[in-house]
């Protein structure tokens, strides 16, 4: 996963960009920002659904031809709000609070209708992925840097 590549989230409420400075200022000041980090999983590629069956009478299995799973992501990141300075502030809370009620906007409006996913690895071609919420919680853990979790889930394991 590069970090410095940016990752566009768009879904029927909102779109949302991930790394969109296209840098990694984690520390610095500047606009705010959701992160996310080299903890994201699912991007790199589908699971393989390996099928096989024992073989009757006798030892061994059949196993048949593989195909692609369901592409299951894990997004994880940080809520970086950098436009104020101090962490425990009522404006850097308020900021933070209003950039969680948008990704949970965004994650709520795919649970029955497709979103997408879009990014540019350097040096290759964009990679895009039509998402729907797969876990619909979205997990906030931490105070100074405010850690999310959520899961999305791909039919078509693909990239287009």
């Amino acid at each position: 996963m590069d970090i410095t590549v940016p990752y566009v989230f768009t879904t029927p409420a909102r779109t949302i960009t991930f790394n969109q400075s296209g840098t990694d200022r984690f520390n610095s000041f500047g606009p705010d920002e959701y992160y996310l980090s080299e903890d994201t999983d699912g991007l790199d590629g589908p699971p393989l659904r390996v099928p096989t069956d024992n073989r009757p009478q006798t030892d061994g299995g059949l196993v048949h031809s593989r195909l692609k799973g369901p592409r299951p992501v894990t997004m994880v990141g940080v809520l970086l709000t950098r436009s104020t300075r101090m962490s425990n502030s009522t404006a850097t809370m308020t900021r933070r609070n209003e950039m969680q009620a948008d990704l949970q906007g965004a994650i709520d409006s795919i649970m029955d209708a497709d979103g997408t996913l879009v990014w540019t690895p350097h040096g290759l071609t964009q990679h895009s992925l039509t998402v729907r919420a797969h876990t619909p919680e979205l997990k906030i853990v931490g105070v100074e840097w405010p850690v999310f979790t959520f899961g999305l889930i791909a039919a078509n394991p693909n990239y287009v």
